[in-house]
């Protein structure tokens, strides 16, 4: 891992506030001897660099120890770790649909069989190699087919949009499906699934050809990377989730079919 680190943006950011405090301060030692005027902006660049150079070391150090925790659980759950994206894994989940910049990347990638499917767990954000994270995906894809679905809780203060309601007033209240397919939606919605969502109040959900992708959220604010823990959890409730499915799809070409 040492040996890698020179891949990460952070690292050249702390090497070069390092640098240019080193300069700075070799510059200033000689320019007051000679009085110049440059000693005024050397002191700022020496103040900023002391200011904001220990958020980058932490920072980065905190990224450090997320990948070695997020390696580490890849090892416990059996499955592989991957630090970059090599098959698009945003326009295979058709997340660069929905962000204007189309500039969505992935990382810190955990995948492999889990059931009698494959969970694919992903960071996902706007950026180049290493992106800024901005949100954590979960996907699982089953042996079988669905017809689009989504669940989202529903924003306090939004105008009401037309969407399902089941038999449950409580999971009617909280949160917002969207599915043309009303018959679909009951038989994935059962009372056991949505007590799942209600015990998950910031879940995520969308459905289509043969995966469900979870969002998970941190904070109210619904952006950044989960903690280790909270990857484990998304994962752990894929698995719980796709349990769930009606046994009728879980033994034929599901939703396509319903």
């Amino acid at each position: 891992m040492v040996r890698r680190i020179w891949r990460y943006p952070a690292f050249w950011a702390v090497s070069i506030v390092v640098v240019a405090m080193l300069v700075s301060w070799v510059t200033i030692a000689k320019t007051l001897r000679a009085n110049h005027p440059l000693v005024a902006v050397m002191i700022i660049i020496v103040v900023l660099s002391a200011v904001f150079g220990p958020l980058l070391v932490r920072d980065w150090l905190s990224a450090l120890r997320r990948r070695r925790g997020l390696m580490e659980l890849a090892e416990e759950l059996t499955l592989q770790y991957a630090d970059l994206d090599f098959f698009d894994l945003p326009t295979l989940y058709k997340l660069n649909s929905a962000r204007a910049t189309g500039s969505t990347r992935a990382s810190k990638i955990i995948s492999g069989p889990m059931g009698q499917g494959r969970v694919v767990y992903f960071d996902c954000g706007n950026g180049s190699i290493h992106p800024s994270c901005n949100g954590s995906f979960c996907a699982f894809h089953a042996p079988c087919r669905f017809k689009e679905l989504s669940i989202r809780p529903e924003i306090e203060g939004e105008i009401a949009l037309p969407d399902i309601d089941l038999d449950h007033a409580e999971f009617n209240d909280s949160f917002y499906v969207k599915c043309d397919d009303k018959k679909f939606a009951y038989g994935i919605l059962h009372q056991r699934a949505m007590q799942f969502f209600l015990d998950r109040p910031t879940l995520c959900m969308q459905m289509r050809d043969d995966y469900f992708l979870f969002s998970g959220r941190m904070g109210n604010s619904g952006l950044g990377a989960l903690p280790v823990e909270g990857v484990k959890k998304l994962i752990a409730d894929a698995g719980e989730f796709a349990d769930l499915l009606p046994n009728y799809m879980k033994h034929h070409s599901c939703g396509a079919q319903v």
